[in-house]
């Protein structure tokens, strides 16, 4: 709001995220369905388009296989050990390895 003479401003351009990845404590699902792979889905690929990586922790056998079979890591599930990990420590170690290797990379 400006102060001067009361209009306000919008901005169409967010500023930049604070956060580089969304880590996802899967332990909590038993199974998931058609409707859960899309919504999964659609959540990596907002956050992608945004510069965000997501990463899921703990998650059940049986929802893992239903990633598998939705395509969820890619072709012959290339992205599996980039995106799956056993604990949310073990994501967490993982994605703020690739923060400093990307910070690194920076001139």
């Amino acid at each position: 709001l400006d102060k001067t003479n009361g209009e306000a401003t919008v901005s169409l351009v967010p500023k930049e995220l604070d956060f580089h990845t969304v880590v996802l404590d899967c332990s909590s699902m038993p199974f998931m369905d058609t409707t859960g792979m899309i919504t999964f889905k659609g959540i990596v690929k907002d956050y992608k388009e945004v510069g965000v990586s997501i990463l899921l922790a703990c998650c059940n056998p049986s929802v893992i296989e239903s990633l598998k079979r939705g395509g969820f890591f890619g072709i012959e599930d290339k992205d599996i050990s980039s995106m799956l990990f056993y604990t949310v420590h073990s994501a967490v170690l993982f994605a703020k390895s690739r923060e400093s290797t990307v910070n690194d990379s920076v001139v």
